[in-house]
């Protein structure tokens, strides 16, 4: 990996006036190639390997530049607990080797589309770089950023619109950062020595941007709200919006300007919005209906979201938090009113907005699915993603067109996170449901064993339309009649479900390898139970509850 963390300029005065020259000159790029026999060509001008370009892997990781750029000072972030994290403000770009070259059957190709990839809330760009590494197989150029997810250091629902705008203003540093070296990289003359963009082929004029979970929700509001007037005012203002709550006040305002961040090189270069090409997320939010304003929008940015119906975290359409161990709403405003419960609003609440608004998008939806994107169905996932790339590049959508598509998860309860059915048929959800009158085609997900994936099974179904009424063997062995959820009680995390009778149940937590950590046998009452995790488990992991006579659960275990 090389680092270029600081950019040795020639001459710096000359590159701004020769933006506008370039980019008219190079704005046209070619993917006339997407889907047809492209050739992967060593120095000696031998053919080293054919496949679809973008489409599948046609690179190996030894076939692969990696150069690291510092896009801003490094900071600090506070994290829910009060405390601080360290942000190193840099993001890595994967290419192509230089000694390579591509081509079909109908010339040289010139281009490589750009992704850059956002990592989850808790993650930085050394977590992404699995993600990267698989887009940069398949021939993408790849940016990978370290970014801002701060927290503030409170726990309150409402610093979420502050936290994703700061770290919008990262992603534009990043973005700008990167489309700055890509016009050097056109000129005659470059302007900036070793610019690692020189003589490949980069396609900057199609930049997506592709994230999981915090990642997700920091680009599509990215995409989404490109210019300042569509955030709240007071992020911008330079002024101090002070909220308050259990954990004490906290300043939601004086976040700077939206695309003020970076070094000084990018001061007065505008984020180039027109090279957006699009989103995509593997799930999404809004934290007011009116948050979104696309009448401002300086282009139109394709969506995808891909989405579980059983997230517990971010809702499906929508769903109202008041203090239920994900976030605090109870909070006071600095004109003295207050409020104690905070909506987030989801997938099918924003494609019914984008629907509104003439914006091509697309809706993945996991039937029975939650927060966490489980590995047995990535392939799909990635596949999905593939497409929507190629169908923007290749221009083959409409803004008025909405793409749709339905999976229906087994009933393998894989997180903390699966539904019950209600009366035989999924009463929340036409689009899953069972019968025969479903206007969508949902593809039944294949049975996948548990020694093969981390699917939890046990139960033997093939679909979960089988559980139509449930099966007494399955839910009756140990009288649970709730779903396990996770939520906070007295300072620490508990596990709450109901039961039908009182008994003693033993609780087994597992490591993510399958090691066994603790054994614990509990006395269950009927009714509602609260009980803490044990606390001599580990933090900052991910753990696995095996509950007699129930389905075994998956969560991320943090240190409180």
């Amino acid at each position: 990996m090389k680092e270029l963390l600081s950019l040795d300029f020639k001459r710096v005065f000359l590159i701004v006036p020769l933006l506008l020259m370039t980019l008219s000159i190079f704005a046209q790029e070619d993917y006339d190639f997407i889907g047809e026999t492209n050739y992967v060509i060593d120095i000696e001008g031998d053919t080293i390997n054919t496949g679809n370009l973008l489409m599948e892997d046609i690179l190996t990781e030894d076939q692969l530049d990696v150069f690291t750029f510092r896009y801003d000072t490094d900071t600090v972030i506070i994290n829910r607990n009060g405390q601080e994290v360290p942000v190193s403000r840099k993001f890595d770009i994967y290419l192509p080797d230089d000694s390579l070259s591509f081509s079909y059957d109908g010339g040289d190709i010139n281009s490589l589309p750009v992704v850059v990839i956002l990592h989850s809330g808790q993650g930085d760009k050394d977590s992404a770089a699995p993600n990267g590494l698989a887009w940069a197989r398949r021939g993408y150029v790849v940016v990978i950023p370290s970014y801002r997810t701060d927290r503030l250091g409170v726990d309150y629902c409402y610093i979420y619109t502050k936290s994703l705008y700061l770290a919008a203003q990262d992603i534009s540093a990043v973005v700008r950062s990167f489309s700055y070296l890509y016009d050097d990289s056109l000129l005659p003359e470059q302007e900036i020595n070793n610019n690692p963009l020189v003589g490949r082929p980069v396609g900057g004029e199609s930049i997506f941007y592709s994230g999981f979970s915090y990642g997700a929700s920091a680009g599509f509001h990215s995409a989404s709200r490109m210019v300042q007037d569509q955030w709240e005012p007071y992020l911008g203002a330079g002024v101090e919006y002070l909220v308050d709550g259990v954990d004490g006040p906290v300043d939601l305002g004086d976040g700077g300007l939206l695309h003020s961040t970076g070094r000084d090189f990018i001061d007065n270069y505008d984020f180039p919005f027109e090279r957006l090409k699009g989103a995509m997320s593997r799930t999404a939010t809004l934290f007011d209906e009116d948050q979104l304003n696309y009448s401002l929008s300086p282009v139109k940015v394709p969506v995808q979201i891909v989405c579980g119906t059983c997230d517990r975290i971010i809702p499906y359409e929508q769903r109202t938090f008041y203090n239920d161990g994900l976030c605090d709403a109870r909070v006071t405003f600095p004109d003295g009113s207050s409020d104690t419960s905070l909506t987030f609003y989801g997938p099918q609440f924003i494609s019914d907005l984008m629907d509104e608004a003439d914006i091509y998008h697309e809706i993945i939806t996991f039937c029975n699915g939650g927060h966490t994107t489980n590995p047995c169905v990535l392939d799909y996932i990635n596949a999905g993603e593939i497409r929507f790339v190629t169908t923007i590049l290749k221009e083959e959508f409409e803004h008025t067109d909405i793409y749709e598509e339905v999976y229906r998860y087994k009933f393998e309860n894989y997180s903390n996170q699966c539904c019950q059915l209600d009366e035989g048929d999924y009463s929340y959800l036409n689009k899953c449901s069972c019968e025969s009158d479903n206007p969508y085609e949902v593809t039944d997900l294949p049975y996948i064993s548990m020694s093969s994936c981390q699917f939890m099974n046990e139960c033997d179904l093939d679909s979960i339309c089988e559980l139509i009424p449930l099966s007494d063997d399955f839910i009756e062995q140990s009288k649970i009649t709730s779903n396990i959820g996770l939520v906070k009680c007295d300072a620490q995390l508990c596990l709450q479900f109901s039961s039908s009778v009182e008994q003693i149940l033993s609780f087994t937590y597992y490591s993510d390898e399958g090691k066994e950590l603790l054994s614990v046998n509990e006395r269950i009452f009927q009714g509602v139970n609260t009980l803490p995790i044990p606390s001599t488990l580990p933090r900052n992991r991910t753990i696995i509850l095996r509950l007699e006579g129930y389905e075994s659960i998956r969560f991320y275990l943090r240190s409180l």
